[in-house]
């Protein structure tokens, strides 16, 4: 039975779940049918992660150009935990994205093997909140980053704020 979702504290933003209950029946199909894409990507902007950040009802997902990354410790590896990167998510407007543990090594391992002039990431399961009127994004043990200029929110941003076709 597919019923509206209206629950306080969604853990998605779809409008809809799917409630299994004694009346619920399985019958087997006769043909096959697309099953569930193995990532499926729902990047907010800015203003919608402002709601997001007073809200906090669920991870949401962002798209963005690297500016920067700073360390805690620039000279000692061995201490780093902490990773903040300026992340632009709009033509304008530049956040801060705080990446910690194992969240933070495995960014640099990512941001290793690529070599691109103009690095935009889609990062997935992210915190958002507001600290003095200021929009912050944390990682979460889920965070994922993509850097695959083949996914279409990657290769709509890039061509949406022009970068590479300069």
């Amino acid at each position: 039975m597919v019923i509206p979702n209206n629950r306080r504290h969604k853990l998605t933003p779809q409008p809809f779940f799917i409630r299994i209950n004694r009346e619920a029946s399985v019958i087997k199909l006769e043909h096959t049918i697309s099953g569930f894409p193995a990532q499926k990507f729902s990047p907010l902007n800015f203003m919608q992660l402002i709601d997001s950040a007073t809200a906090r009802t669920y991870l949401p997902d962002v798209v963005g150009q690297i500016l920067i990354m700073q360390d805690d410790y620039p000279h000692y590896p061995e201490y780093q935990t902490k990773l903040i990167i300026g992340l632009r998510i709009n033509g304008w407007m530049m956040v801060k994205l705080t990446l910690w543990g194992n969240e933070e090594s495995l960014f640099r391992q990512l941001q290793a093997m690529s070599h691109r002039k103009y690095k935009v990431v889609l990062v997935t399961s992210i915190i958002p909140c507001m600290c003095k009127g200021k929009l912050l994004l944390a990682s979460s043990s889920a965070t994922q980053f993509f850097f695959d200029e083949n996914i279409k929110h990657i290769s709509g941003f890039r061509s949406k704020i022009s970068i590479g076709g300069e």
